[in-house]
């Protein structure tokens, strides 16, 4: 962890002019806030991703992009933003990855889950000899996001805490997994309807596994104009914290 931290403080103090990467201490009036940079290296290729957390209007945007600044081919690398409010999922993105040559890629969510305070923290995806990388990027201090819509029920310390159901499923919040593989059977998430509830981490699509899957993935335009590979968005059963009984909806993507 020691040689870790080294070599983050020094890309933070190398690149964080370049990335215009704004950082502080949480506060009501805060515009944006993003993490550490997070160093990769994979398939002899050398990037950098973070997450940012914005309030102007709200999202979270998880950003890769190459060390150096040179392009790769297509199909080479992807995000999946993800953005929490006090622990809990508010939003997900599927996962998106380049169509054509780049140098990087960011897709920040959409929408929110009432007042409150949010953080980003999502995955880059790299190509690898066998497949794809999963990456986690280090999480965005939070930042409060004022609406007039109706508050959230409140998040509890005993509802954020990993633990297991009487059906013996390991519950809680996704917050600090390190990969899907990590996370609790059922994650803690607010629906659509702003119900606090837990969402099956089976029912989470998983990133493709192959560069001919990503192919395969349907094409959209963003609103720069790039076109993404994105993985279809889909709405998935969010429960009680028995798993089983279905409470409302969570939505994955727009």
């Amino acid at each position: 962890m020691g040689l870790r931290n080294i070599a983050r403080a020094a890309l933070i103090a190398t690149c964080a002019g370049a990335a215009s990467i704004t950082m502080g201490i949480p506060s009501a009036n805060a515009q944006s806030l993003s993490g550490w940079i997070g160093p990769a290296h994979v398939n002899g290729q050398s990037y950098l991703h973070y997450s940012t957390i914005s309030n102007t209007p709200l999202y979270a945007d998880t950003r890769m992009y190459t060390a150096f600044g040179g392009a790769l081919p297509a199909y080479y690398f992807g995000v999946r933003s993800r953005l929490f409010l006090s622990g809990a999922l508010c939003a997900i993105n599927p996962a998106k990855y380049n169509t054509s040559p780049a140098s990087s890629i960011t897709d920040p969510t959409s929408g929110d889950c009432g007042p409150g305070w949010y953080n980003s923290h999502g995955f880059a995806l790299a190509k690898d000899t066998n497949g794809f990388q999963q990456l986690i990027t280090f999480p965005t201090d939070p930042l409060y996001w004022e609406t007039n819509t109706p508050a959230p029920v409140e998040v509890s310390e005993s509802e954020r805490a990993l633990r297991t159901n009487e059906q013996g499923q390991t519950i809680g919040s996704g917050e600090d997994a390190q990969s899907d593989a990590e996370l609790p059977d059922l994650v803690l998430a607010y629906g659509t309807e702003g119900q606090l509830g837990y969402i099956r981490s089976a029912d989470i699509p998983a990133p493709p596994a192959t560069e001919d899957e990503v192919r395969n993935l349907p094409k959209v335009a963003q609103p720069d104009g790039t076109v993404v590979a994105t993985q279809p968005s889909v709405t998935i059963p969010l429960y009680a914290d028995d798993g089983v009984s279905v409470i409302g909806d969570f939505r994955i993507g727009n």
